[in-house]
């Protein structure tokens, strides 16, 4: 070795290092090749409380009190209130519930608060009397009946997807006095249907004809005119006008307002002849027809019977209005043919 030489050892080494130079270098992982760079962490995203929401379930979760929360957001937290009703949970309860679910919430103040309203259907008090007289078919109780509550705007609230139906049971009539007692519940047959005890009084009802507008005295009453409204029978007089056809066609001694009940005594059949008006006497027969004139003894309407003095035999006869200033009268023993001729 020591008597090898310089151009010896080169002869040895330089294959070496070529081999090596032309090798592959080995690849650097990605790792290796990106940059390092501290990633901070990123602040929580901020929690926001609800003044007031509207919940349509049984359950009240967290994320219908703060807004923001993504952790256990769907965790009911408290029962909701009944349908139609509010809770109103405070800054102390808030903030315990917050602290038990990890919630990063503080209090600004202790007035802070949330209001929970549960979605609801209204059942309104027409449609529970309805109800109520349908299930006093069973005793009689007519469809035009009125059904009267004794506890004014009565209502019942259901969950706003359930069907809005009303039962009623252990109903209790009294014929005479028209009173009752039933319960109704809704939605009917559900665990949690809203119950409640109610009382009242049926009153028969009736329809009785009344003016759309105001009628003067002497104007002729027209179909037009008239319309019918229901009424407690027991708001009705005797003497209450009970039909169109009473009414049509005849006139109001004085003016009669829209809408007020009329009276047989207001109206009367629009006079034909006034008391005094002369009038032309008819007798007709299959034979002849005589004529005479006459002095009307009192007022008459169409078909009123009156009496009438012949103004030249001063003879009074009985005679039918049969048109303006006309007066229709029959030959009979008490009105001979005679008596309509002049002397």
């Amino acid at each position: 070795m020591k008597n090898m030489s310089i151009r010896s050892v080169f002869a040895l080494v330089l294959p070496l290092a070529a081999t090596l130079l032309a090798a592959p270098l080995p690849a650097l992982s990605a790792e290796e090749d990106a940059p390092l760079v501290e990633t901070p962490d990123l602040p929580p995203p901020p929690v926001n409380l609800k003044p007031s929401v509207e919940v349509d379930g049984a359950y009240v979760v967290l994320g219908d009190l703060f807004e923001g929360v993504t952790k256990y957001a769907d965790k009911p937290v408290a029962y909701a209130p009944e349908p139609g009703k509010r809770t109103v949970f405070d800054a102390r309860w808030l903030q315990s519930v917050a602290r038990s679910y990890g919630v990063m919430w503080q209090p600004v103040g202790q007035y802070e608060k949330v209001t929970v309203t549960r979605a609801s259907q209204v059942i309104d008090q027409a449609q529970i009397a309805q109800e109520i007289h349908a299930a006093l078919a069973d005793h009689n109780v007519g469809p035009s009946a009125d059904v009267v509550f004794n506890t004014r705007n009565l209502q019942l609230y259901v969950p706003s997807k359930a069907e809005a139906r009303v039962g009623v049971s252990n109903l209790s009539y009294d014929e005479h006095s028209g009173r009752f007692v039933a319960d109704v519940e809704a939605p009917v047959g559900a665990p949690d249907a809203q119950r409640v005890r109610v009382s009242g009084r049926v009153y028969t009802t009736t329809s009785i004809p009344v003016f759309k507008r105001n009628i003067a005295k002497g104007e002729t009453i027209k179909e037009s005119d008239v319309e019918l409204i229901t009424l407690r029978e027991s708001e009705v007089r005797d003497d209450t006008v009970g039909s169109a056809e009473d009414l049509i066609g005849k006139t109001p001694k004085k003016m009669v307002r829209a809408g007020t009940p009329v009276r047989d005594a207001e109206v009367e059949r629009p006079l034909r002849i006034a008391k005094g008006a002369l009038v032309t006497l008819v007798l007709q027969t299959p034979q002849m027809t005589l004529t005479t004139q006459g002095k009307a003894m009192e007022n008459g309407a169409h078909g009123d019977t009156i009496r009438v003095q012949n103004v030249r035999s001063k003879t009074i006869v009985l005679g039918t209005v049969s048109d303006n200033n006309m007066v229709s009268v029959s030959q009979n023993a008490e009105t001979p043919a005679s008596a309509l001729l002049t002397n």
